[in-house]
């Protein structure tokens, strides 16, 4: 319900932003409106509750102002749940790469450009990304299918 209602809203809106939508402020404002949807709805796709989900909303942004302590607390956070430096670092480095890999896809399309490569260069990217998926997967933990409640 929540996206249909982003959609109808969208609809009503995209008629009269035609004319801007060739801009590229109006395309990063864009993406982030949509980012910022998705995140904020996915509260209540997780939540078990209506109440849960208000209290989440309520605290998300709280102690934002004090940046130090703010991201202190992240890191806690994710040491209380079990994920380390090591994994954070992974985690950034991946962000990263995956960052590089959308905007040279803006420029270029990369499926032609490694077809256009040595079949050895290839399988050496493949290698490597098998080696990183391997060594930097969680072994032995499972989790709860996420529709499982449904």
């Amino acid at each position: 319900m929540w996206h249909g209602l982003g959609q109808i809203f969208e609809g009503y809106f995209l008629k009269a932003l035609q004319d801007i939508k060739k801009n590229r402020i109006y395309n990063f404002i864009s993406w982030l409106c949509v980012f910022s949807f998705c995140v904020l709805s996915w509260v209540f796709f997780r939540s078990e509750s209506i109440s849960e989900a208000i209290y989440i909303y309520k605290n998300m942004f709280s102690g934002i102002l004090h940046i130090k302590s703010y991201l202190g607390n992240g890191v806690q956070e994710l040491k209380v749940i079990g994920i380390g430096t090591k994994r954070v670092i992974y985690i950034f480095f991946m962000i990263m790469l995956l960052t590089v890999i959308d905007f040279v896809s803006y420029k270029k399309n990369i499926i032609e450009i490694l077809e256009n490569k040595r079949p050895i260069i290839n399988w050496i990217i493949y290698i490597v990304l098998a080696v990183i998926i391997v060594l930097f997967s969680q072994k032995g933990v499972t989790t709860e299918f996420v529709y499982f409640q449904f």
